[in-house]
């Protein structure tokens, strides 16, 4: 206290709160700007994230999608990339790593997307530190796949053709009258000759003509057409099925790429094909008269049967007897060309041939379950009587030669396209922890 008797305020204390303000004030500025720098980055580390997220779902649909292979996924990138430039806009070109992976892992299949940014700081700097800073996002996602029920193919047509000259269902003589299945002429004279069920497309008509369903089986045409057991076909995209028939073509050739050590051989015309092995293949152009039968190994397995691919070679014959039904589905393969004359001495009368018929018993007749994939091909399916097709053709020009035979849509290659089944699972975003990327 003074001599007046009052407090006197501490200036040494004063003194050194000053000076302590003085000393803890950059501190303060210094938190404050870390905090900003932070936060800053954590914006960018968000919108990266939510980017990746969806592209790591929209690269594992496109995986799908495309049928691709954990080292070869182009679709799946070029579907992830565009959803990395929908989600971040103008941030997108800021981008200086973008990473699109895939991996399988215990018979699971997974997909990820790696992206870095750099994100600009202020205060930082103050530390010495660059004034951008490299931000990273990255997200995985399960490739999921639909089980038993859909294949890797994409097999969705009973029948699938540039031109029909004849479903056969009124004989092999009428090439043309089916388009006009109202004929009176026809109504009392014809039975049904073939019937269908599952969906046909002719590609190269403006007016496609029409077919019978299973229930005009044993009917006249009459009898048929007054109970309205018929359909008209379908027309098909251009673009949609080209894309396909590239996109199958890849496929195949990957798949006989993938087990080339198992594929069977040969150079030579006629060819047996039986026993337990799952690939075969003719290396050599010109013409291939193959018969399938007395097929072993596991049942519901499918064989493929690939034949010479030479897009040039016009006057091969081709010719694929099946003579019992098979325990085992047959894919046969050909994306060469032939041409149908139809016997009416116009053009060269060598297609591919596809005869299914019993050879040792009359009355069992022979179901064929398969696929005919020969989409550049003028092709012949000849039926013998009671017989029945289940899968799938595809052809450049088609005429059937029927005798009462059935024809069903059937997923062939139900699963996966090595023929085993698979469980069902969803496409789902995972954690990235117990994976390695490289």
């Amino acid at each position: 206290m003074d001599r007046d008797g009052n407090r006197s305020r501490p200036s040494a204390q004063k003194g050194v709160l000053l000076v302590f303000t003085a000393l803890l004030l950059p501190v303060v500025f210094a938190c404050a700007g870390l905090a900003v720098d932070l936060g800053n980055m954590y914006v960018h580390k968000s919108n990266l994230q939510n980017a990746v997220d969806s592209a790591a779902l929209a690269g594992a649909a496109g995986y799908i999608a495309g049928g691709e292979t954990a080292e070869d996924h182009p679709g799946a990138n070029i579907m992830s990339d565009e959803y990395l430039k929908a989600n971040l806009g103008g941030e997108y070109q800021k981008l200086i790593v973008k990473d699109f992976q895939a991996q399988t892992v215990s018979g699971k299949t997974y997909y990820r997307v790696k992206v870095t940014q750099k994100s600009p700081v202020y205060f930082m700097t103050l530390l010495g530190l660059d004034s951008l800073m490299d931000v990273s996002a990255d997200a995985v996602a399960q490739v999921g796949n639909a089980g038993s029920s859909s294949s890797g193919f994409g097999f969705k047509d009973l029948i699938v053709a540039n031109n029909i000259s004849s479903l056969g269902s009124i004989g092999s003589n009428y090439y043309y009258w089916w388009r006009d299945i109202f004929s009176p002429y026809l109504l009392r004279t014809y039975s049904v000759q073939a019937t269908y069920d599952g969906n046909i497309v002719e590609r190269g008509s403006d007016s496609p003509g029409y077919a019978f369903t299973p229930d005009a089986y044993n009917k006249t045409l009459g009898w048929a057409v007054a109970d309205h057991d018929y359909f008209r076909l379908s027309d098909g995209s251009d673009t949609d099925y080209n894309a396909f028939y590239d996109s199958t073509k890849r496929k195949f050739d990957d798949l006989y790429n993938a087990n080339k050590s198992s594929v069977q051989k040969w150079n030579y015309t006629n060819r047996y094909i039986y026993g337990t092995w799952d690939y075969y293949e003719k290396t050599t152009s010109g013409n291939a008269t193959v018969t399938i039968q007395d097929l072993e190994g596991e049942s519901g397995k499918p064989i493929y049967v690939k034949i010479d691919d030479d897009l040039n070679a016009n006057a091969n014959k081709i010719t694929i007897n099946i003579p019992e039904t098979n325990n085992r589905p047959i894919v046969i393969i050909y994306t060469g060309t032939t041409k149908n004359g139809k016997g009416n001495g116009n053009g060269n009368n060598k297609p591919l041939i596809l005869n299914i018929n019993s050879s040792s018993n009359w009355y069992e007749p022979t179901t064929f379950t398969g696929v005919l994939y020969a989409p550049n091909a003028d092709v012949i399916i000849q039926m013998g009587y009671g017989c029945e097709f289940r899968g799938s053709i595809y052809a450049g020009d088609l005429t059937v030669d029927s005798n009462m035979s059935r024809f069903t849509y059937t997923n062939v290659l139900g699963g996966s396209s090595s023929g085993t089944s698979t469980e069902k699972s969803k496409t789902k975003l995972i954690e990235n922890s117990s994976l390695v990327w490289s």
